[in-house]
């Protein structure tokens, strides 16, 4: 089983919710010995999850307190995964990654 902590190859902590959950078109990138899933889990904070653009794909909008807990995975990764999953998702131009509480 892995770990439920981050360990020295996988040192980042990932929340997902959307399609880089399980059984989701980008799960792959997820799927790789430098990916641990670690569980189920949920915001503690509420945020508005959205819906949308070209591709529908899911958002959260950051509004902490407005919405609902977000429901998600969470996952220990490598800096080289975590570089994958902020191209994937366009860290800076069509997301932002930031720390929330799980």
């Amino acid at each position: 089983p892995a770990p439920l902590c981050p360990t020295p190859s996988r040192p980042h902590l990932v929340f997902v919710y959307g399609t880089l959950k399980r059984g989701f078109p980008n799960s792959h990138h997820l799927s790789t010995p430098h990916a641990a899933y670690l569980g189920d889990c949920r915001t503690l904070g509420r945020y508005p999850l959205v819906v949308g653009g070209p591709w529908f794909s899911p958002y959260l909008l950051d509004v902490e307190g407005a919405g609902a807990q977000v429901q998600g995975e969470l996952y220990a990764v490598s800096e080289a995964v975590l570089g994958e999953l902020d191209r994937l998702e366009r860290v800076g131009v069509n997301y932002t990654r930031r720390k929330v509480g799980v």
